[in-house]
């Protein structure tokens, strides 16, 4: 495994070359993806231990060998930074990994490299994401990587514009629009017995359409304020459905 890096800064502009050889080893002709992982030695945020940077498929005769070449530019070492609002490589420690997949690596070697930037303090409140396999994740750290408090769960009732199809499935007039769904695209598989796996598609998709799309999918036939009016009606308030009136969206 050779890697060639530049000598000075690494910056925007670096680049650093990665070469490899890959040998078919075996008594028959075959294809092999090699695969390019990058991983940060002491990351101030919580990120991977590989991240997958390049690749390159190759078809190898028996015995054949071929050298392999992928670049890695600075996006490839780096991650957004918050604070910076900008993509950020911190000077540290980077290992390289090749293989044949994130758990099958067969070559690898660590480089430094000198950036613009130091490796920021770590915040503590996300300690347990940087032990990620220990799944040790609470409220207050969940708070700490969202940036904020975190929002109150939107209760499924009363029904909204943002109502999914799932969520109005056990009302009576919920049925009939989700029904209604099912045969209209149904229609757009083939016929009216599409396979069976192409209806259990069709549902795991459609349950999660929310009501405000049914109006763009419906091509006119639908209008917002027939479908506010359904959504009140689905709430029993009579007196909306008889005079009208924007339904909530959240």
């Amino acid at each position: 495994l050779t890697i060639t890096q530049p000598t000075s800064q690494f910056d925007k502009d670096s680049a650093i070359t990665v070469n490899f050889t890959i040998t078919n080893t075996g008594d028959r002709a075959g294809a092999e993806v090699a695969q390019l992982y990058v991983g940060q030695a002491n990351p101030s945020v919580p990120r991977p231990l590989k991240e997958l940077k390049g690749y390159d498929k190759v078809y190898l005769e028996p015995g054949e060998s071929k050298e392999i070449e992928i670049q890695l530019d600075y996006r490839a070492f780096a991650f957004w930074s918050v604070k910076r609002a900008d993509w950020v490589v911190e000077t540290d420690d980077f290992n390289i990994h090749v293989g044949a997949s994130v758990s099958d690596t067969r070559l690898s070697k660590s480089i430094a490299l000198n950036t613009a930037h130091a490796i920021a303090d770590k915040n503590e409140a996300l300690a347990n994401y940087f032990e990620p396999a220990e799944l040790n994740f609470d409220d207050a750290s969940f708070t700490a990587l969202l940036g904020h408090a975190i929002p109150e769960e939107i209760p499924a009732h009363p029904f909204q514009m943002n109502s999914t199809l799932k969520e109005i499935q056990y009302n009576w007039l919920g049925r009939f629009i989700v029904n209604a769904a099912k045969k209209q695209i149904a229609k757009m598989l083939g016929g009216d017995e599409p396979k069976e796996s192409d209806l259990e598609l069709m549902e795991a998709n459609i349950y999660d359409l929310p009501l405000r799309q049914l109006v763009s999918l419906s091509d006119g036939k639908v209008s917002e304020g027939l479908m506010n009016r359904v959504i009140h009606a689905m709430n029993n308030q009579w007196l909306k459905v008889l005079f009208g009136g924007e339904v909530r969206s959240e």
